[in-house]
């Protein structure tokens, strides 16, 4: 499972993925040691994550026994909030992911993790963005915009196209517009299948808005 977070992220459709992920319901009451349950759950719960498979990963999140996240390392906890974040807001859970932001950004805080900083509070944006807190969202960009010059040209991406939900929530149309195209431009200028597809959904909703 130390391997399993490389493979989703560069051969999503790898066999072996999922296998374990098949295999996680029976297998996770029967880990006695609650890091390696922990891990593994998350691994899975990332997996049917980024397939949107969303009761699939509630079976994870909602019914894992122990997740007593002191027992991890920092990051390996961190893993857990991260995924347990996005899968609230996907779930409109706002209120649960908030808390799991807060939880994470403690930790990143507690352990000096300077390099967690923007992604924490981009999950952040987002859960405050599909909430419609604006001053919320702000915030979370403000603190990602701290650190944007340290951050890859790809991970830039996410500030700005947080930045056009943000500008198309308090309804500045074409400021919205200029971002999500400007967005769009910059992340087919980096490459990759998942930026080009999820800022091309960005620029729908803000021609659609």
């Amino acid at each position: 499972m130390a391997c399993g977070a490389a493979i989703r992220l560069r051969q999503p459709s790898h066999p072996r993925l999922s296998e374990w992920a098949a295999l996680a319901p029976r297998t996770l009451p029967r880990i006695a040691r609650v890091p390696s349950r922990t891990k593994y759950a998350a691994a899975v719960a990332h997996y049917h994550l980024w397939r949107g498979k969303f009761g699939a990963a509630a079976v994870v999140f909602d019914n894992l026994p122990g997740a007593d996240l002191s027992l991890l390392r920092p990051q390996e906890a961190l893993v857990w909030l991260e995924g347990l974040a996005a899968f609230s807001r996907f779930t409109a859970q706002f209120e649960r992911g908030r808390e799991a932001v807060r939880q994470a950004l403690a930790l990143v805080e507690r352990h000096a993790m300077r390099t967690e900083v923007y992604g924490v509070n981009a999950l952040g944006a987002a859960i405050e963005l599909a909430a419609h807190d604006a001053p919320a969202a702000q915030r979370h960009l403000d603190a990602m915009r701290e650190t944007l010059s340290e951050r890859s040209l790809s991970d830039q991406t996410g500030y700005w196209h947080h930045c056009a939900g943000l500008a198309l929530l308090r309804g500045d149309a074409q400021t919205a517009l200029a971002l999500a195209r400007g967005t769009l431009e910059q992340s087919q200028a980096v490459g990759g299948a998942y930026r080009s597809v999820a800022h091309r959904l960005s620029l729908a909703c803000t021609l659609y808005g």
